[in-house]
C-alpha cells in the first residue's frame, strides 16, 4: 500500500541541515549547510487519553 496516493499531498517543504560550529569567541559562531530539501505530506495525530495509559500525573488532586 502506497504511503500517498497523489502527488498533490506533499504540501510541505522541509529542508535537512547540518550545523557545524566555527572556531570563534562568540556562541553564535555557527554555520548552516543545507544536505537535502523536498516536499512532503505531514500527518498529524491528535493524541487521546489512552496514549497516557500508565503515566502519573504529578500535583494532581482526586475528588
Amino acid at each position: 500500500m502506497p504511503l500517498i496516493k497523489n502527488t498533490n499531498e506533499l504540501n510541505d517543504h522541509i529542508t535537512f541541515i547540518k550545523i557545524e560550529s566555527v572556531n570563534g569567541p562568540g556562541p553564535s559562531d555557527e554555520t548552516e549547510t543545507e544536505l537535502f530539501s523536498c516536499w512532503v505530506k505531514i500527518k498529524i495525530r491528535a493524541q487521546n487519553i489512552k496514549d497516557y495509559k500508565g503515566t502519573t500525573f504529578e500535583d494532581t488532586m482526586e475528588l
